[in-house]
């Protein structure tokens, strides 16, 4: 499986413990995968039990204007606002537009999202690794 970094696997591994009970739920493991991202990561309130449990929804607000959620957390970047798109996409159906050019492991990033959540690749199997 692959991670940007071991930090990037620590916090998944994290994510996945505070969260035992969603841990089969194929959209959760997505949601914490990305959020998992050091650069997204550290923007999570972790002392926050609603926020752990769907980490991604808690970096977005309700835009009235446009009627969606938008990434609304202070300290995301382009990049970051993308991978947060994406995710909540795979997660919940959230509309994303896909015409983005991510650095190579972003794209990896968002490649391991896509396999996590249509079941290509299983994160408890025992093969974590970056």
């Amino acid at each position: 499986m692959y991670f940007t970094t071991k930090k990037h696997q620590d916090n998944f591994m994290l994510l996945l413990y505070k969260n035992r009970s969603r841990k089969s739920d194929k959209q959760y493991l997505v949601n914490y995968y990305i959020a998992a991202v050091p650069e997204i990561f550290d923007l999570l309130d972790l002392s926050d039990n609603e926020t752990i449990l769907n980490p991604l929804y808690f970096l977005m607000e309700w835009d009235d204007e446009v009627k969606c959620q938008i990434p609304s957390a202070p300290g995301l970047t382009g990049t970051t606002r993308y991978l947060l798109e994406i995710g909540l996409s795979l997660f919940n159906g959230h509309k994303c537009d896909l015409d983005y050019s991510l650095s190579e492991d972003f794209a990896q990033v968002v490649i391991q999202a896509c396999k996590i959540r249509y079941g290509l690749t299983d994160p408890l199997s025992g093969g974590i690794a970056q």
